[in-house]
């Protein structure tokens, strides 16, 4: 009797020491920003990776070995002083005294988004579905994957295509497809490089592959979009480190994410990030989202979040496009109240109000 009391209470200790070892609780950390928000782990490379099956059915190449280089955890090392803000201009990132990104877009060769009305972005994981001329309006002009795989019928609807180097396991891919964009358009950075649910990389690590992969794009006349960091304060912090470091590279405009529930904050926070580098913002993913754990938005919330930020940032100069995170069946763990997509494949009522811009 005393060895099975013994048995239980052993039992039992383990079992507590296992539960307390279990997955850690993910928790937002905000007390730099009100937009401060957790990446969804593994969310965008599980998008990337169901974009390339939909680009491989359609693909005739052979199956290939995947270059995998492994990248390090994130820095969160700091930049020093902030750039004066300089209202669409194009000013440049002026970091510390001796190492600074000096090297803004010419006046003569600046891209400058869709013009009024046209400035909404499709942020699409789906393929070449076949409906895609349902989401083509003058209001919408781009459309990014997540990946560098061309969309043929995106194209032939009339949306500019835009490829991205989502990180290390994409190189082979991106290698691949950049040669078959040859009318000059966007190139995206790196995918949340400051998670390590994501791309995953330091700054120095980053400016090896912008030199090695980004930066030549130039030649063919494309312009380079800035790595898109999350929205937590780490997130800042690394994307002033990769500009410090970044010296002589070209970026054009800056790309950002955000999820949080406020328009203010929204606004605040494409303010702070066009006042500390001086470029242009296309705003990457966005959503009335909350992942501090407090309440989620209300469809109403959503229709008056959407209408808030997409009329200041359609009257914002410097906000070039804008892409918001919902033209998708799964919506992994976002509010599916921001879903933009019907059971039909094409846009349901919050679809048509984004995509036509009222």
């Amino acid at each position: 009797m005393p060895g099975k009391f013994f048995n239980l209470l052993a039992a039992a200790t383990l079992a507590v020491i296992a539960c307390s070892y279990g997955p850690e609780q993910v928790v937002a950390v905000s007390p730099d920003s009100h937009a401060d928000v957790f990446a969804r782990h593994g969310t965008h490379h599980d998008l990337t990776k169901k974009m390339k099956r939909h680009a491989r059915r359609a693909d005739s190449t052979k199956c290939r070995v995947r270059d995998s280089s492994t990248s390090s955890t994130a820095s969160s090392a700091a930049a020093s002083s902030s750039a004066s803000a300089s209202s669409g201009s194009g000013s440049g990132y002026s970091g510390s005294s001796d190492n600074t990104y000096v090297a803004p877009p010419s006046s003569s060769n600046t891209y400058t988004g869709g013009s009024g009305g046209g400035k909404g972005c499709l942020a699409w994981p789906n393929g070449d579905t076949g409906n895609l001329a349902q989401w083509k309006t003058s209001h919408v002009s781009l459309m990014y994957t997540w990946s560098s795989w061309p969309v043929p019928g995106a194209s032939a609807a009339g949306f500019n295509v835009i490829p991205q180097l989502w990180g290390d396991k994409d190189i082979y891919d991106f290698t691949q497809n950049i040669g078959k964009y040859t009318t000059p358009t966007l190139v995206l950075g790196f995918n949340e490089p400051n998670e390590s649910g994501q791309s995953n990389m330091t700054p120095d690590h980053a400016v090896e592959l912008w030199w090695q992969y980004m930066e030549p794009q130039r030649a063919n006349g494309h312009k380079l979009v800035s790595p898109a960091v999350s929205g937590s304060p780490e997130g800042f912090e690394w994307m002033k480190s990769f500009f410090s470091k970044c010296n002589g590279c070209h970026i054009d405009m800056v790309a950002t994410h955000w999820y949080d529930v406020k328009a203010d904050d929204f606004i605040a926070y494409q303010q702070k990030y066009h006042d500390q580098f001086g470029l242009p913002i296309i705003v990457t993913e966005f959503a009335c989202q909350n992942f501090n754990g407090g309440a989620q938005c209300s469809e109403g919330d959503i229709w008056n979040f959407m209408a808030q930020v997409t009329g200041w940032m359609d009257s914002t100069d410097w906000i070039l496009n804008y892409c918001y995170f919902g033209a998708m069946h799964d919506m992994f763990n976002v509010n599916y109240a921001n879903q933009l997509m019907g059971s039909d494949g094409g846009p349901n009522a919050l679809g048509y109000r984004f995509i036509n811009g009222h």
